[in-house]
């Protein structure tokens, strides 16, 4: 039976808490809900759809505007017009198609975020073992050696604000982010976002964390425990 987490107060009923996950749909279909009640001309969705969504996208566009802020590739596409944001700018605009072809920023972020697969409920990923090339200490290894890496790397959620490691601290863990912006401490603080990696330190002998790693957003990775490493 899905839950509301917090007292009912009818439109104003608190949805999410650190148990929400297996309702996430509720709450995202609940929240659209609150959205459609003044069924507004200019529709603005942050962050709130998956792939799977384009049936809903193209009902939810009949006779308004919809915006869709997003940096998923494999969503974004759902749009018949897509404009990159950078730097508060906007740097390209065209098709998913025609942005692929001008291999420009957004070519390059589709890029990195293939390679994944992750579960409907965006609880659960995993990761070919070609896309583990694309990590700077693992793009050396022989296949059959990224073939075994794939399996050992196991699915971690962060909320917002949460600190994942902490500058000068053990880092006992290689991250992959699937899903999500996480700032590395500075100066100057760095952005990383879908594709980006970062704990290649504990692969090595000193395997302290250089810098502290806090998500920005609530976050969906992929680890690599430092212990599974020597096994291969």
């Amino acid at each position: 039976m899905s839950r509301f987490w917090g007292p009912l107060q009818g439109y104003d009923t608190v949805l999410g808490g650190k148990d929400a996950d297996s309702d996430w749909q509720l709450t995202r279909l609940v929240s659209l809900a609150r959205a459609l009640i003044r069924n507004p001309e200019v529709l603005l969705l942050d962050e709130f759809a998956t792939p799977e969504d384009g049936p809903l996208l193209a009902w939810l566009a009949v006779g308004r505007t919809l915006i869709l802020t997003t940096q998923r590739a494999e969503v974004a596409r759902l749009s018949p017009h897509i404009a990159v944001l950078h730097g508060g700018k906007v740097i390209e605009q065209g098709t998913h198609e025609a942005l692929l072809e001008a291999e420009g920023m957004y070519a390059w972020m589709a890029r990195r975020q293939e390679g994944f697969e992750v579960t409907p409920d965006g609880l659960h990923a995993s990761v070919e073992p070609e896309r583990l090339r694309l990590v700077p200490a693992l793009e050396q290894l022989p296949a059959a050696m990224l073939a075994d890496l794939s399996a050992y790397f196991a699915t971690e959620h962060f909320g917002a604000g949460q600190e994942i490691a902490t500058a000068g601290e053990p880092q006992p863990k290689l991250y992959v982010i699937v899903r999500g912006s996480i700032e590395k401490s500075g100066p100057p603080p760095v952005l990383l976002h879908d594709g980006d990696s970062f704990g290649e330190e504990s692969l090595t002998e000193s395997y302290h964390s250089p810098a502290t790693f806090t998500a920005r957003t609530d976050c969906l990775c992929l680890a690599l425990e430092r212990c599974h490493f020597p096994n291969l």
